[in-house]
């Protein structure tokens, strides 16, 4: 595999986007992706985080912790909750009440809110896609074989 590709996990890659587009990396193709976004998902349901763009640090970590969340809790008041917990161990032992309150005093419950719901949505966005690009592949064989 290229070097300037970075495996972080199997469904979490990183790469610089102005290689891409440059056509230094064959081995990754996407369409409309500019050098200055930050995030892309491929048709096999990959992210590919731009390791050029700044906000790359910022967001990776966040998109590390909502996929290891099942699908139930994503877009739930319970998947915030362990999505807070992750970042603030401190508020482990708090109920969803308690955090609210937490959050709010320090002004951070909106900002918060809206990273995880944002997070949530790509991550089922991906696994949307990862699941067609399955489908697709494992239907394929069988298909040639019942036409012939």
């Amino acid at each position: 595999m290229n070097p300037n590709i970075k495996v972080i996990n199997p469904h979490l890659w990183s790469v610089n986007f102005a290689y891409v587009n440059q056509r230094w990396m064959q081995e990754i193709t996407f369409k409309s992706t500019q050098c200055t976004d930050f995030m892309t998902i491929t048709r096999e349901g990959i992210y590919l985080f731009n390791s050029g763009d700044q906000q790359m640090a910022r967001y990776l970590p966040v998109i590390k912790a909502i996929m290891t969340f099942p699908n139930q809790q994503l877009l739930t008041e319970r998947g915030f909750d362990n999505f807070v917990k992750v970042f603030a161990p401190s508020m482990e032992k708090m109920n969803h009440a308690e955090l609210v309150r937490q959050l709010s005093k320090v002004k951070l419950y909106d900002s918060q809110k809206a990273i995880y719901e944002t997070a949530c949505k790509w991550e089922i966005t991906r696994r949307q896609v990862l699941k067609k690009y399955k489908k697709e592949r494992w239907c394929k064989p069988w298909l040639v074989f019942i036409h012939k």
